[in-house]
């Protein structure tokens, strides 16, 4: 099923992010970067991701603007932009 990257969130966006990581049973075995910090911390390292507050909401970049997303917190964001960076705006779970 296709969904947007935009939208996901939980068990589906961290099955997205095992995907994008080319590791797709990751999220079988407790890989939840979507809401911990010890699995996102090193793909955002990596990634050189900048995450900024707005307002209630956080955004998440790419230098050069290589990818954006906004999240209602700040792994969900940098998540989602790192999955839209690698397997782009729609994915297929």
């Amino acid at each position: 099923m296709k969904y947007k990257v935009a939208e996901l969130e939980g068990c589906l966006l961290d099955a997205a992010v095992a995907m994008a990581e080319g590791e797709p049973d990751l999220a079988r075995g407790g890989f939840t970067p979507s809401s911990r910090w010890h699995d996102s911390g090193p793909i955002i390292k990596r990634e050189h991701i900048a995450l900024v507050p707005i307002g209630d909401a956080w955004l998440a970049e790419y230098p050069n603007n290589a990818g954006r997303a906004k999240g209602c917190t700040p792994l969900i964001a940098a998540m989602r932009a790192y999955v839209t960076s690698k397997l782009g705006e729609e994915v297929d779970l």
